[in-house]
């Protein structure tokens, strides 16, 4: 099956992300969902109602982006959540436990 851009849309998935792809991810997504949060926060203190399209919309790309983030973070953990531990044994930046956290 082939994607908008004409590749191969079967050719990968989240299964095949490298933990140093993934934090690459998470560092690329930090500043965006630094400044939604803000942003959200800022309308919230400026009386923005909840059922406001313009807050929900802020609302509902704030909660996208994190969602992204967690996902992207679970692919940092190479013996936590998403992954099976390597066969070399490694614990990447993670403690002989294999637990992470999130910055």
């Amino acid at each position: 099956m082939r994607g908008k851009e004409g590749l191969d849309s079967s050719s990968m998935d989240s299964r095949q992300i490298r933990p140093n792809q993934a934090e690459r991810l998470c560092q690329a997504l930090r500043p965006p969902l630094a400044y939604l949060g803000r942003l959200r926060r800022r309308m919230e203190l400026l009386g923005f109602p909840p059922d406001d399209p313009l807050y929900r919309t802020a609302a509902r790309a704030f909660e996208a982006v994190q969602d992204l983030y967690v996902q992207s973070h679970y692919l940092t953990c190479p013996h936590g959540v998403g992954r099976r531990p390597t066969a070399a044994g490694g614990f990447g930046n993670h403690g002989p436990d294999g637990l992470c956290s999130m910055p």
